[in-house]
């Protein structure tokens, strides 16, 4: 059981306040800012007063208990949508070791004790303090078994046991890459495994204020990037930004949204050739049974939180700015207790950003990645009252600090994958963190090319083959019903990388 004193939420609606992003003060830490501007969500956080910690393989059922311990402890004052946490994890369930991402630890999430959401037209203004007399904002804070815990940033004094995210000229950057996913798919096909995503970083000198810096890029990604998450969590005098095109979970009323995001293709940027790319990426066998995969091992992960879960049986053209995604919605109603976080315990990782087997897919990025991902390919978002909540893979990122900012992004790769195509690939997903730090050093950035351009299909042609008959899933069949369509519904496609 949690200790720690009463806390007492006073909420009141506001008026409307205008940037959100213009309320959080310069420099103050902990500050967590999420735009979902698709559903109409923008949440602008500071402070703490109370947070959650875990770390290991059970890090979220551990952090779902003490969640929901420290929001029961919390008094509501007022009307509105009540307290929140808001943060995120890292990819791997331990905390990482590069000390750049010393205040970002396996999993934290933060009970602001300032907090302003907007949602469905309605902006609320959140304070959250101590009921103790004469207590002020930031109560304590809670690790996961219940623990009383400092919340000041821990400092572990561990290095890394190689200089993995040293910056490296751009030829030896991209032959050092290649020889490593050379050898990844070597031991593709040899099978010691079928699929594999390995991330690389690279590290710009980074001008300024860093603080500022950050601020522009997370506004360029916000108002560019209107159908992606995103997001800016500053701690620790470090900032971790980015914009995801890909949802993890979003629960609301024990109904439950996922995303299978994968198979791609890079936009050209002309609308013909645009529509011409959108129409290939449906029409390639290769990408559709990419795609199955991922849909696939999504919906077995529902499968074991859900009581029903649904789906469309093709995939559809999703558009972002640097390229074009297959998509498929899932759609599902959660089981008995089961909230955001227990549906992120299924799902992370996904086969988009680790690779099947899951086991040996994690020692090979182990073995062969030069770069610690940190919070890349982990996630970010909030969760609420009754498991309510949105996570979303912490895609097309970067860390920010002082001097300098590392960018990361990854690329599947299976028994047919071309090293050198991939790299261009990690390139092209890089160019969205790299076109928001041009735009907030120069105040000036090519308007985004739209989200949808008229003329690309938005579903499978009835003419493109059906994938292949898949591998085994990385889950057991589920015991119970998967919904009005059973698992044959979303084809089991052949191994494949997906997009990051």
């Amino acid at each position: 059981m949690l200790s720690g004193p009463a806390l007492v939420a006073e909420s009141v609606r506001v008026d409307d306040p205008g940037d959100l992003l213009e309320l959080l003060p310069a420099g103050a830490e902990p500050a967590t800012f999420l735009a979902d501007p698709a559903h109409g969500v923008e949440i602008a956080a500071v402070g703490v007063a109370a947070e959650v910690r875990a770390e290991g393989a059970a890090r979220f059922a551990d952090a779902a208990r003490a969640a929901r311990a420290l929001l029961a402890r919390v008094e509501r004052h007022g009307p509105g949508p009540g307290p929140i946490l808001v943060g995120g994890f890292a990819f791997e369930h331990a905390a990482p070791r590069d000390p750049a991402w010393r205040a970002f630890p396996a999993l934290r999430l933060v009970l602001p004790a300032r907090l302003w959401m907007r949602r469905g037209g309605s902006t609320w203004a959140i304070r959250v303090r101590s009921a103790a007399p004469g207590d002020t904002d930031g109560a304590g804070s809670e690790d996961a078994a219940g623990a009383t815990a400092s919340t000041a940033d821990d400092e572990r004094g561990i290095l890394p046991d190689r200089d993995r995210n040293a910056p490296a000229l751009p030829d030896h950057d991209r032959l050092r890459w290649i020889d490593a996913a050379e050898r990844a798919i070597a031991d593709i096909r040899v099978g010691r495994l079928r699929k594999v995503v390995l991330a690389r970083a690279r590290r710009l000198p980074l001008g300024g204020d860093a603080d500022a810096t950050a601020c522009a890029v997370v506004r360029h990604l916000r108002d560019g990037r209107p159908e992606c998450l995103t997001f800016w969590v500053r701690r620790g005098g470090a900032s971790f930004v980015g914009s995801s095109p890909e949802l993890l979970a979003r629960v609301d009323g024990g109904r439950i949204e996922a995303v299978a995001l994968a198979g791609s293709a890079r936009r050209p940027g002309a609308r013909d050739a645009d529509e011409a790319a959108a129409r290939a990426l449906l029409a390639s066998a290769k990408n559709r049974a990419e795609h199955a995969f991922v849909a696939a091992d999504v919906g077995a992960a529902l499968a074991e939180v859900c009581t029903r879960v649904t789906a469309p049986v093709a995939p559809a053209v999703r558009a972002y700015p640097e390229a074009f995604h297959l998509a498929t919605p899932f759609a599902g109603v959660l089981g008995p207790d089961a909230g955001v976080l227990e549906a992120v315990a299924a799902l992370h990782p996904t086969s988009a950003v680790c690779g099947v087997p899951r086991a040996e897919a994690l020692a090979s990025i182990g073995a062969l990645e030069r770069c610690e991902r940190g919070w890349y390919a982990g996630g970010v978002g909030w969760v609420g009252p009754a498991g309510a909540g949105t996570f979303a893979v912490a895609l097309r990122a970067g860390l920010l600090r002082p001097g300098a900012a590392t960018l990361y992004a990854g690329a599947g790769l299976v028994a047919h994958s071309e090293p050198a195509a991939e790299y261009d690939e990690t390139e092209a997903k890089m160019s969205v963190m790299t076109a928001a730090l041009t735009a907030a050093s120069t105040a000036t950035a090519a308007p985004p090319l739209p989200s949808t351009p008229r003329g690309v299909p938005t579903a499978a042609p009835e003419s493109v083959p059906a994938a292949a008959p898949a591998p085994a899933a990385r889950r057991a069949a589920p015991a119970r019903p998967v919904g009005e369509r059973p698992a044959a519904v979303v084809p089991a496609g052949a191994t494949g990388e997906a997009p990051r």
